[in-house]
């Protein structure tokens, strides 16, 4: 199981479309609803219930949400504690910018016209 293809299924469980997730993902539909298809046959059960009205998790699609988050987030984990050590993102860069605006400023007040 390819760790790409549990990101799409969270999509699609999150969005609730097969066209809306694909849209996040950037892949086309089918491609998408042929992956989804592919992990139902892997796991051996139906993950999601189809309306009209969109997609909803089965109960077993619900446990596999659960895991499914765990392992993306793990592995998104590693890979942060891994870039860090590599230098990549560490550290907390500021960047301040002062403008400065010149004008004439008279210090003896306003002065007046007749």
């Amino acid at each position: 199981m390819r760790l790409e293809v549990l990101r799409y299924y969270l999509e699609v469980a999150r969005e609730g479309s097969i066209r809306k997730a694909s849209e996040r993902v950037n892949i086309t539909p089918s491609a998408l609803s042929r992956h989804i298809a592919i992990l139902e046959h892997m796991v051996g059960a139906s993950l999601f219930d189809r309306c009209s009205r969109g997609m909803t998790l089965t109960p077993e699609g619900e446990i596999l949400k659960k895991y499914a988050l765990r392992t993306v987030g793990s592995v998104d984990l590693v890979k942060s504690a891994i870039e860090e050590i590599r230098g990549l993102r560490s550290g907390v860069v500021r960047i301040f910018a002062i403008e400065i605006v010149a004008s004439t400023v008279s210090l003896s007040g306003p002065s007046e016209s007749s």
